[in-house]
Formats: structure tokens, sequence, C-alpha cells
């Protein structure tokens, strides 16, 4: 096999592919298929009232950094309200949530890794 010089990608937040789900909006920067599964980065953007985000636990590594607004994160066993400037770690095997509390919108960005491969 030929070695192939790894390429760089900058994608815009309005290029990235969107999902809409109670009040909730994920964009999914970079995906899982464009870094051969070794990392995935999505923006959640949340409007106030929007439902929260439940998670199973995770078979996953995730890395949150909270860009705006008041949540209640809960990490494993622990939960906590933050703000803008907080980052989190969720160990694989720890169950993730987030909800929005504040009255302003509120945006997270998460990194998994490695992304778990079903099947």
């Amino acid at each position: 096999m030929a070695y192939q010089k790894p390429i760089g990608k900058f994608v815009r937040r309005d290029e990235a592919g969107v999902i809409e789900n109670g009040g909730n909006t994920i964009a999914t920067l970079l995906a899982e298929a464009e870094t051969a599964g070794r990392f995935a980065v999505r923006e959640l953007t949340a409007a106030p009232g929007a439902a929260p985000v439940p998670q199973l636990p995770l078979s996953d590594n995730r890395y949150v950094f909270v860009v705006a607004g008041e949540w209640e994160i809960q990490a494993g066993s622990e939960s906590r309200t933050v703000r803008d400037g907080v980052a989190i770690f969720v160990p694989a095997g720890a169950v993730y949530a987030a909800r929005l509390t504040g009255t302003s919108e509120g945006r997270l960005l998460e990194i998994t890794a490695p992304v778990a491969r079903n099947g």
C-alpha cells in the first residue's frame, strides 16, 4: 500500500450535517468516516426549554466543552450545573446526559474518541 499524505479539513458550521431533535440541533463537524473512526466532533445547540439530551452508557470516551449557556451535566454518577468555559470528561462506560437550565441558548462542543464500532 502506497503512503498517503494526511489531508487537513476545514469545516464551517453552516456546512455541517445537522439533525434537529426536541429543540436541540446537533451539527456534525467531523464525522467518524472522515477521521478513520479515531474521533468525531459535534456541536449541540439547545434553545431554552429544549428536551434534555439523555444518553446511555457510552462505549467511547467523551470530552464536552461548554461553549455557552448554563447546563446540568451528568457524567457518570456525578451531576453538576456548569456554565461557559467548563470542560468535562466522561469515560467509556459512564452515563452522560445534558440539559440546558439557563434562559438563553446553550452550546456544547462534544468530541467522542475513539468512536466505537458496532458489529
